[in-house]
């Protein structure tokens, strides 16, 4: 066969292909108005409920803990955190939307409440943790205030993601230990996470400040100039919020508590990022999922030292409903920021765990 004959030849099969392609494009435009598939319904069943709990959370007047938030807000966790194929999940999160913007988060629908009902579930969040913390203060001993924090909702949620956020810490090469100095940013009422590092950190039992637990690493000689057991240095956490109430509810949750949480904490009234705190001492920085995204997490990396670690909060597939995700392969984040390691967690736990390095 000549030249001319081959060059012919594909060209004529090129035309057969084009044709073909641009009839598989039409079919494809074509199939977005056809009826749902069963992947499709699975999506949308997923997408009502959604719109549904936030047409019933967006008229409450009252966001204080009752029977109607509690079973509203407990249903829309449940959901968000139920593990489904991914293949729904993209379809939750990008219907309508074409592929070529990836950073649309949810479908039309949804992306229109989603700024509100984030708002909504973080001023919640906020009425919840305020309720607890007085609830658990009132206690006449700290044994009945230990007690009572055992009944909040959330109590196992945040011992999972704290012992998640130690491992992920870990995992970097890093030991924490106690004379490591920690920072938590956006703490609240209810500074969970920092309780379970002190627990962890110091070995101290969280339900008996009295009874200490082995400590992991050997006890050194029992010599003059040395340290016992009973009088090593313990972690102190400092805990950041903007909210000046909810610092003092704290407080006084400490106080009810009772052991080293009253010596332990330590509390500011400041912005995250501001220079009201000095972030170059601490070797790690905990910020809340409540805190923001993006800019907040720039701001306090400015201000912490190199080396040091912050641990950031995001969200992975449905979770994402409540909680902003965090992309840790930005040009924004990576140009200050060596990030070591990110785990998503299935089950109850809500928020994903990130870790990265200050350059």
């Amino acid at each position: 066969m000549s030249f001319a004959r081959i060059k012919a030849f594909w060209r004529k099969k090129h035309l057969v292909l084009t044709k073909g392609q641009a009839t598989s494009t039409r079919l494809s435009l074509k199939a977005h108005q056809l009826p749902s598939t069963n992947l499709d319904a699975e999506a949308e069943h997923y997408i009502e409920n959604i719109l549904r709990i936030y047409a019933g959370v967006s008229q409450l007047t009252d966001l204080r803990p009752s029977s109607i938030t509690d079973t509203l807000f407990s249903e829309l966790v449940g959901l968000c955190v139920t593990v489904i194929p991914r293949t729904i999940s993209d379809l939750v999160r990008n219907i309508g939307i074409p592929k070529s913007e990836p950073n649309v988060l949810q479908d039309p629908r949804i992306s229109a409440i989603l700024p509100d009902l984030r708002r909504i579930c973080a001023a919640a969040e906020a009425e919840l943790e305020s309720h607890w913390a007085e609830a658990i203060s009132s206690s006449t001993t700290s044994k009945e205030a230990h007690r009572v924090l055992q009944t909040f909702p959330y109590h196992n949620n945040y011992e999972k993601l704290t012992h998640l956020e130690l491992s992920a810490i870990s995992s970097t090469g890093i030991s924490l230990s106690s004379v490591s100095k920690i920072a938590f940013i956006g703490s609240g009422p209810m500074p969970l996470t920092s309780f379970y590092l002190l627990s962890e950190l110091n070995s101290i039992n969280l339900e008996d400040p009295h009874q200490a637990k082995p400590i992991n690493t050997p006890t050194p000689p029992s010599t003059p100039g040395n340290q016992t057991p009973e009088n090593l240095p313990l972690v102190s956490i400092t805990n950041i919020d903007i909210n000046a109430r909810a610092n003092q509810q704290a407080q006084g949750l400490c106080t009810s508590l009772g052991g080293h949480l009253v010596t332990g904490m330590k509390f500011v009234d400041a912005e995250a990022g501001s220079n009201d705190v000095d972030l170059t001492e601490f070797d790690v920085v905990w910020l809340a999922a409540l805190v923001g995204a993006g800019q907040k997490e720039k701001e306090v990396v400015g201000k912490m030292k190199k080396g040091s670690l912050l641990v950031m909060r995001g969200a992975w597939g449905l979770r994402g409903v409540l909680y902003c995700d965090f992309d840790a392969s930005s040009s924004a984040v990576t140009a200050c920021l060596d990030i070591c390691v990110r785990m998503d967690p299935f089950g109850e736990v809500v928020n994903s765990v990130i870790v990265g390095r200050v350059k």
